[in-house]
């Protein structure tokens, strides 16, 4: 995309916590493409120990040139 002069910019992030983990805990972040429309894409998260969700969150994704205008999502990125 890079050398299409497109980019992928965070226009929205929302996360929910739920517990404290320490720097020794094991996690795992699942994520999960939830909508792709026009110029954005958009995730869910879910971050677990073990079987417990410790938080959840989703992040939107739009997708710009270099002057920051929005332009659609190239069509190679919109099939995944």
């Amino acid at each position: 995309m890079e050398e299409q002069k497109l980019f992928l910019a965070v226009i929205d992030l929302q996360i929910k916590y739920k517990a404290s983990t320490k720097y020794s805990d094991e996690l795992v972040l699942r994520t999960t493409l939830t909508e792709v429309i026009n110029v954005r894409i958009k995730h869910a998260y879910r971050l677990l120990r073990y079987k417990q969700i410790i938080a959840s969150g989703t992040t939107t994704l739009a997708c710009i040139d270099s002057a920051g205008k929005p332009q659609r999502i190239p069509p190679v990125i919109a099939a995944c």
